[in-house]
């Protein structure tokens, strides 16, 4: 209902338009009203599959200041998940992804972003051969592989380990040489 009344657009111009006053300010009632933009496109995408379609032709306003992180990754999530037309979209797809391993390799890793990748693996129970592999090549890429997962060859974690016995981080990890 609400997309023929297409009371998205208002929303998405709001974004659009405002999302980079974000940088500039401190102000926590700005902050709620993009949560709150986040989270109403976040409802309008849930398992309707229209309402997705829609959205996803704003897929990039979307990702503008994804760093803050006021529902972006929520409202991706939503907009891909359990959707065959998005999903078989590879050039959306790595669109998406390469911006959220920008961001990892910026601001850190955060839990939430894996629900996007494993939301474009699998659609309605079918899994994807060609989004498994592909977000498997983007966390095996050598230049993005040690920040993403922490995963070093054994030289690297033998000097880790020389240099800091204390230091958990790859100690853990896989390593692939």
């Amino acid at each position: 209902m609400y997309r023929h009344l297409d009371i998205y657009s208002p929303v998405i111009s709001l974004i659009k338009d405002n999302i980079q006053i974000l940088e500039l300010s401190q102000d926590n009632k700005v902050k709620d009203l993009f949560r709150l933009c986040f989270a109403f496109l976040t409802a309008f995408a849930r398992e309707n599959h229209e309402n997705q379609l829609v959205l996803s032709n704003s897929i990039v306003v979307f990702q503008y200041n994804m760093h803050a992180n006021l529902g972006h990754i929520k409202l991706l999530v939503e907009i891909f998940k359990n959707n065959l037309t998005l999903c078989t979209n590879q050039v959306k797809l790595k669109e998406v992804i390469d911006n959220l391993v920008r961001i990892i390799m910026n601001t850190g890793r955060k839990a939430e972003y894996l629900d996007f990748f494993k939301a474009i693996q699998r659609v309605n129970g079918r899994v994807f051969f060609n989004n498994q592999k592909l977000v498997l090549d983007t966390f095996l890429d050598p230049a993005t592989r040690k920040t993403l997962l922490y995963l070093a060859t054994e030289e690297e974690v033998q000097e880790i380990a020389n240099n800091d016995p204390k230091d958990q981080k790859l100690r853990f990890s896989t390593i692939f040489g």
